[in-house]
């Protein structure tokens, strides 16, 4: 075996070239037995270069693969984000533990956007909240506003919402957009002539929710014990709600802390209410039993935490929530809520307390008179002044007016022609109007008008 052929076979051996490459380089060499070696040299240096051109196209082949791939994977993020109708915003910016926006810049009437996207909304509510367990969310609406050549952008805020389970969403999601909405309505009519361009972005807000939930047993503060005015049963369980409940609905006249006083079969309806009990659930147990509560807390004086929306003529049950250091929430039920805050208000002698807003007064008639003020309209605080019997009104704060966009000015011009025609036993028509021409002008709020016409 020559020496070539044996080097051709040792580049072969370790894998420098194929067997393509010895195959080709073996013919070459038989048909030129007495090449020199030089000659051989040449031969083997073309091999290798061939093999150092496949791997190296190889590599590039390799690079190209990798790098359509990234592209393609670039495409897939894109698309899937564009797919998706939220967009994540930096919580950093918005003090919010989430919050997305959606853009709606093709809707100019923001019921119509709502509308359109109440299914994506709640979908994405619903995701979060089982997710999260519990949230508040609140909606953002931005909208364009034209007037003239003049535009600007303005924000509108729901209230947040507090939730705890998918069934709330959907009157939750009315009640907010139904207040942007008016906002907006408020916006445009008192803006001074701005009209809608078109909406924005539409923001939706999301924070953590870990509601006031009350469970065992927990004493009474001193200065609450003195009063004398608080039934808190000693209950073992998590279930001091139903126990605050049952004495209130089942008086005992002996032992009133102790749980063996009341009755354990109190038809109370607790389907789908959890213990601890939330005070967001209060409402649904109000549903559920047909019953009135009123929720309070303590914190060196009493505050409301829930204020019942039943009609007035249903008796309040008032309910005391107390939490210690260490994180846990009791029910008690507040017997005598005059005893309770008479130390909260100057008058010495019997007071008579608002539920609502915890005011107080001395006479009972004076209380009644206040709560068709408190409760209000849609319940809010409102006082309605009527006039007195025979007394005539009229409007005098002409400055208070809104100013409206345009007005219209127009006048008829009319021929007076004979006419004769009875009108009565006493009256007579001898002539009538006949309309022959008319004219118009349409000025602006700033003054700037149209020919007349």
């Amino acid at each position: 075996m020559s020496e070539h052929v044996q080097k051709l076979l040792t580049l072969y051996d370790n894998g420098i070239i194929d067997g393509d490459a010895l195959n080709n380089a073996l013919k070459a060499l038989n048909n030129a037995p007495q090449a020199s070696q030089a000659q051989e040299k040449t031969i083997i240096d073309k091999v290798r270069e061939k093999r150092r051109r496949k791997k190296k196209a190889r590599k590039q082949r390799k690079a190209i693969a990798e790098s359509q791939k990234n592209v393609i994977n670039e495409l897939k993020e894109k698309f899937k984000a564009r797919e998706s109708p939220f967009q994540l915003v930096d919580k950093t910016k918005c003090g919010y533990l989430r919050a997305h926006e959606i853009s709606v810049k093709r809707y100019k009437d923001p019921v119509k956007m709502f509308q359109d996207k109440k299914s994506t909304i709640k979908n994405k509510i619903t995701a979060e909240l089982q997710e999260l367990t519990g949230l508040k969310w609140s909606f953002g609406l931005t909208v364009d506003f034209f007037k003239d050549d003049k535009k600007i952008k303005g924000t509108f805020y729901s209230n947040q919402y507090a939730t705890l389970s998918a069934d709330e969403i959907d009157a939750f999601f009315g009640e907010a957009t139904s207040a942007i909405v008016q906002k907006i309505e408020k916006f445009t009519k008192e803006g001074s002539g701005w009209m809608i361009d078109k909406c924005n972005t539409l923001f939706l807000n999301i924070a953590k929710y870990e509601p006031l939930k009350g469970s065992s047993y927990i004493p009474l503060p001193e200065v609450l014990a003195h009063k004398k005015a608080i039934i808190n049963v000693k209950n073992q369980d998590q279930e001091c709600l139903r126990w605050a409940l049952r004495s209130a609905l089942f008086p005992a006249k002996n032992h009133l802390n102790s749980p063996y006083s009341y009755p354990k079969q109190d038809n109370l309806n607790m389907e789908g209410i959890d213990f601890p009990t939330p005070v967001s659930q209060i409402k649904k147990i109000e549903r559920q039993n047909h019953i009135a509560l009123n929720v309070y807390g303590y914190e060196r004086a009493i505050i409301p935490y829930h204020i019942s929306d039943q009609p007035s003529e249903m008796p309040r049950i008032n309910l005391l929530l107390l939490h210690d250091k260490k994180g846990n929430y009791h029910y008690c039920w507040i017997k005598h809520l005059s005893r309770l805050l008479f130390d909260q208000n100057k008058h010495k002698g019997k007071t008579y307390f608002c539920d609502r807003c915890l005011y107080g007064f001395s006479r009972e008639d004076l209380l009644i008179n206040h709560k068709d003020e408190c409760y209000g309209i849609n319940d809010r605080a409102t006082k309605i002044q009527m006039p007195a019997p025979g007394e005539n009104i009229k409007f005098k704060n002409y400055h208070k007016q809104m100013q409206v966009p345009f007005v219209i000015y127009a006048d008829f011009e009319s021929i007076i022609k004979p006419y004769q025609a009875a009108a009565g036993d006493k009256s007579e028509i001898k002539s009538k109007h006949q309309a022959c021409g008319y004219g118009y002008q349409i000025v602006r709020y700033d003054g700037a008008s149209s020919s007349v016409r």
